[in-house]
């Protein structure tokens, strides 16, 4: 087996990442530091300027593994749960980890990532920031779906990254599962059971224009597609959605996202500027090995797992099982 792998500005020892929010605050993170995990990263947060509580009702669908599997949905809306940057940075502080430690920070203006990065970027137990776009769960549209916030965020970065005494630690640019109208009203008639009228939907050149305006920003290492897919319900008993936060409208996630994910990985790498140096992660259905040896063969240098190891009855086994499980991504991961 290689003895490690290169994914956006890091060294890995595998080439899978445990994805945001499976651990929200940084002492979630102890049973995934443990000798028979094979994470090669795990990705702590998502983490804003200020505390945000956690939603009110029910904010998780389904409850079992076994039914997240049957359905090959889940949906989430925990609002993005914290304690605010500086308490959350001085709890990663005191966690020892075992393999490199990311951030994801998220905010609602430009000056607010700008200030997240900064703090995270002067912590010691920070090995790369993910800039979290992408989150479905918090009423609002992402920012992924804005040319303006986007150019926005990144300007804001690339003045902190001029003005550091220090350098810039790798960040990452999470994204969403962009969908066209097409895919839209694909998903609608395959999925009755899902409300997707109010999930945004977008061009289908839009992807490819965010990916080449992420791309002028050198200090972005990687890019991650995707978070979860905004405003959908899931429709349960009486036809009532199954989370009740904004009246039922969740982030979704699960197998049924892998297919648009792997579609936008490909489209990303037919985007990206020849010798640019950006890594392409794959988050988005992975799991089983041979979904992680999909996203290898469709460009990506990496795969981040969060729904799998967020319902599966042993997350910090996940990642090892999922190399156990397959034939195909045991003879990537021992590729020369």
């Amino acid at each position: 087996m290689n003895t490690h792998f290169y994914v956006g500005g890091l060294k890995l020892a595998y080439p899978i990442i445990l994805g945001t929010g499976v651990c929200k605050d940084p002492g979630q993170l102890s049973p995934y530091m443990r000798a028979d995990s094979s994470y090669g990263a795990v990705v702590v947060g998502s983490v804003t300027q200020d505390a945000r509580p956690q939603n009110e009702g029910v904010v998780q669908w389904p409850e079992s593994y076994d039914d997240f599997i049957r359905t090959g949905s889940g949906f989430n809306s925990f609002g993005m749960p914290n304690p605010g940057i500086e308490k959350f940075l001085k709890r990663l502080t005191k966690v020892p980890l075992l393999c490199p430690g990311i951030v994801s920070i998220a905010g609602f203006s430009a000056e607010e990532y700008a200030h997240c990065a900064q703090l995270a970027n002067a912590c010691k137990n920070v090995s790369a920031i993910e800039i979290n776009w992408g989150c479905g769960n918090t009423g609002k549209l992402p920012a992924a779906y804005s040319y303006e916030n986007a150019h926005a965020i990144l300007q804001a970065l690339e003045n902190l990254s001029l003005s550091s005494d220090s350098p810039i630690k790798p960040l990452w640019i999470k994204l969403s599962p962009y969908i066209t109208v097409k895919e839209h009203s694909k998903l609608a008639a395959q999925h009755p059971d899902i409300d997707f009228s109010a999930a945004p939907v977008v061009k289908a050149s839009f992807p490819a224009t965010m990916v080449r305006l992420i791309a002028q920003y050198p200090f972005v290492k990687a890019i991650v597609f995707s978070n979860t897919l905004a405003n959908c319900r899931k429709l349960g008993s009486g036809n009532k959605p199954v989370t009740t936060p904004f009246g039922g409208k969740a982030g979704l996630s699960g197998p049924i996202l892998k297919e648009i994910s792997l579609r936008l990985i490909r489209e990303a790498h037919a985007a990206l500027p020849s010798r640019c140096d950006i890594g392409l992660i794959h988050c988005g259905g992975v799991l089983h090995g041979d979904d992680a040896a999909d996203a290898f063969v469709a460009g990506a240098v990496a795969v981040q797992c969060t729904s799998g190891p967020a319902w599966s009855r042993d997350g910090p086994r996940f990642a090892t099982d999922l190399i156990a499980g397959s034939d195909r991504l045991q003879q990537y991961l021992s590729r020369d």
